[in-house]
């Protein structure tokens, strides 16, 4: 089976590409993607968030939603915002941010590799979620953001990559949150086959962001499967797109969480959960050591020192012994992908949302989490375990819009 499928490519207009490319779909509010449209109304997330081409408090999920959406689609292939590329090939799409970069491989993969489980999960993914991009992918016909891969390093494939990023790209931009995005193309047929045959000697690929995006694939091809009674294998919808990264050059951040609501004022709360842990007041607002949460309560950061724990890579990863230790005894949050009374933050600004969403009075208390690191992410996933929702966050994201695949 190859990981590694050219393909041919819509891609945006260079003149607009700034305009036309955005963040991914799911790391925005609604509030967010309406105020972003409204400045930019070329955004890719008028396709992606279809919801905001219609007044606030209509169902996102309605059919007339998935209907604009290939509506806005089509219109931008007709205005020429986005244009098909002459040939089969493969991407390299590089970002970098301060002292941070990485870069990586775009092009195709098998969507069989997925429901093989050689496209490795760490999560579950709730169905909800998996039909309403499901939908979309059927309405719009094209897969509009890449799934985000890593890979164990192979050995000659950054060489590659590095000797084919020495002419000027093909996009070279950077994004509002200042992460610096730049793309080159390779069709080569020599070059295609040398990376080909690089990436034939992995086991398999992690996902590292997009869950439910490669949920939403696998379905979409079973009910296009379905419906072709000529299907042989080779129909586009048996391809998804990726961006595989190696995972050395990646970055996790902690995905932080806010309370909603506690049992009790925030003074007696914090009695309470003295009780078992050691707590004390700190100026840092992010935990600098493994086994700590720092806990945003009363307009000040406490640091929690939690209970050391043996077992597996995942028993002691912080974000388990969150839910184990805090989460449940003492909030009575037993699922915390579905609870209404805990929400996540991810991001380099989480901090500052926390302080404000507590500040507000929106929420109770912020918690902020040390990073899950890299070697638990691939010793999780090569184990086959599933780690608590919203275990990591990977930053810089995936810019949607720069490479799109129909089918």
């Amino acid at each position: 089976m190859n990981f590694v499928n050219p393909f041919i490519a819509l891609l945006p207009d260079a003149a607009r590409v700034s305009d036309l490319t955005a963040v991914p779909y799911d790391v925005v509010t609604e509030t967010e993607v309406r105020a972003i449209v409204e400045r930019n109304p070329l955004s890719f997330l008028r396709m992606t968030r279809p919801e905001v081409n219609f007044p606030i408090g209509i169902d996102p999920h309605s059919e007339q939603v998935y209907h604009k959406a290939r509506e806005v689609f089509q219109a931008s292939l007709a205005a020429d915002h986005f244009t098909r590329d002459t040939a089969p090939a493969v991407y390299v799409y590089s970002q970098s941010i301060s002292d941070h970069s990485q870069r990586g491989l775009v092009c195709c993969y098998p969507v069989d590799l997925y429901d093989e489980g050689l496209i490795v999960k760490h999560e579950n993914t709730r169905a909800d979620k998996e039909k309403d991009r499901t939908d979309h992918l059927l309405a719009v016909s094209c897969h509009p953001g890449p799934l985000f891969l890593a890979y164990r390093d192979i050995a000659g494939i950054d060489a590659i990559l590095e000797r084919e990023t020495k002419r000027p790209p093909l996009y070279d931009l950077t994004s509002e949150d200042g992460v610096s995005h730049q793309v080159w193309k390779i069709s080569n047929p020599e070059v295609l086959a040398e990376i080909r045959e690089g990436f034939s000697s992995i086991p398999n690929l992690y996902i590292a962001d997009g869950h439910h995006r490669a949920a939403a694939a696998s379905r979409a091809r079973a009910t296009l499967r379905a419906a072709n009674p000529r299907h042989n294998g080779s129909e586009d919808y048996n391809f998804s797109l990726g961006v595989m990264f190696p995972a050395d050059q990646l970055r996790i951040l902690p995905y932080n969480r806010v309370i909603v609501r506690l049992p009790s004022d925030a003074s007696t709360f914090l009695k309470e959960l003295s009780s078992k842990f050691n707590i004390f007041e700190t100026e840092q607002p992010r935990p600098r050591e493994k086994g700590r949460v720092n806990l945003y309560l009363g307009g000040k950061w406490w640091q929690c020192k939690l209970e050391p724990v043996l077992g597996s890579v995942l028993d002691q990863m912080d974000v388990n012994q969150l839910q184990q230790q805090i989460l449940q005894p003492f909030l009575g949050i037993t699922n915390p992908r579905t609870d209404k009374n805990i929400d996540f933050i991810g991001g380099t600004d989480s901090i500052d949302k926390i302080e404000r969403r507590v500040q507000s009075g929106e929420a109770q208390m912020g918690i902020s989490l040390y990073p899950t690191q890299m070697d638990e992410f691939l010793a999780v996933s090569d184990a086959r375990q599933l780690m608590p929702p919203k275990s990591t966050w990977f930053e810089p994201k995936l810019r949607s819009g720069f490479f799109i695949h129909t089918f």
